[in-house]
């Protein structure tokens, strides 16, 4: 298809899906990235560039600025509200995270990013229960495996909740 349509910013989105579910990082963002080159407005490619940087790395200094960027240039999506909750979190203002997150779910009730990183806020705020409960409900979305990644950071931060929750990565 990217043969056929090598402008068709869908099928590059598609295909690092794809990359993403085999973890396959470098080429899903590769990809993502692509996509967003070929569609550079779209709100969702951009976030899920800055998720896959996520799953192979920590996240770098400016990133917050970045994910309020988008969560401001589009504010009433569900997409924006996500990012602003991902970029309170990664700012340790896991209350402020929350109250973003519960704001996107009933935007977008069969989407998976708010569950997931909702998930990870509240293992950061050591409430393994509740966190695994979120977490499962990101895999009943159909959330791709390879987006836990960042689930690895309690291995790091947090290493008896990440024995709790590791599980997920083992999908």
């Amino acid at each position: 298809a990217i043969e056929l349509d090598p402008k068709s910013s869908w099928t590059f989105y598609v295909r690092s899906f794809t990359c993403l579910c085999l973890k396959n990082f470098e080429q899903a963002l590769l990809d993502m990235r692509q996509s967003l080159k070929l569609e550079p407005k779209d709100i969702n490619t951009a976030w899920m560039v800055e998720w896959i940087n996520l799953c192979l790395n920590r996240p770098a200094p400016a990133l917050e600025d970045r994910l309020l960027e988008l969560a401001v240039s589009d504010e009433d999506t569900y997409v924006a509200k996500v990012c602003h909750g991902v970029a309170c979190f990664l700012q340790h203002k896991y209350d402020e995270a929350n109250t973003w997150f519960e704001q996107a779910y009933p935007i977008e009730p069969d989407e998976w990013d708010a569950w997931f990183w909702q998930g990870l806020n509240l293992a950061y705020q050591e409430k393994p229960v509740e966190a695994a409960q979120m977490l499962e409900k990101a895999l009943e979305k159909k959330l791709p495996v390879g987006l836990l990644a960042p689930l690895k950071w309690l291995e790091q931060d947090k290493p008896e909740l990440y024995s709790h929750l590791s599980h997920f990565l083992n999908l």
